[in-house]
């Protein structure tokens, strides 16, 4: 697994292609209570419905990544040529993990899939942890 270019502020991880690959971020909570899980994600159609487990110190949801969106890359978006440091962009789409409770304190985000019936799980841009 890695980003589609060396920016991170203007990329995605790609080539998640093992059971044994997984995304970190520490993260701090800074209130416990249910938190509704979104990605940002894309999946081909012959790469929809890997599963997923997302866990939190001792929290976790799981979830499937479906339905299948692949849109194409924006080859128009620039005046002058990207540098070869930022990927060019697509266009990505909300999934709903789910909800889990989560408590306050600092710990390791953790994705990581435990089924893959093609041979990638998704390109994932981001996630967001939204208290309800």
């Amino acid at each position: 697994m890695k980003r589609s270019a060396n920016a991170p502020n203007c990329s995605y991880f790609v080539n998640w292609t093992s059971t044994d690959d997984r995304i970190t971020w520490d993260v701090d909570i800074h209130t416990t209570g249910q938190y509704e899980v979104t990605l940002l994600y894309t999946c081909g159609e012959s790469d929809a419905g890997s599963t997923i487990e997302m866990s939190l110190n001792s929290s976790t949801l799981t979830g499937k990544v479906s339905p299948a969106w692949d849109p194409p890359l924006i080859t128009d978006q620039d005046v002058i040529p990207r540098p070869p440091a930022e990927s060019i962009m697509k266009d990505f789409h909300p999934l709903a993990l789910g909800k889990v409770q989560l408590e306050k304190g600092r710990g390791s985000l953790t994705f990581r899939a435990t089924q893959m019936p093609g041979k990638q799980v998704m390109h994932l841009r981001g996630v967001a942890l939204t208290l309800k």
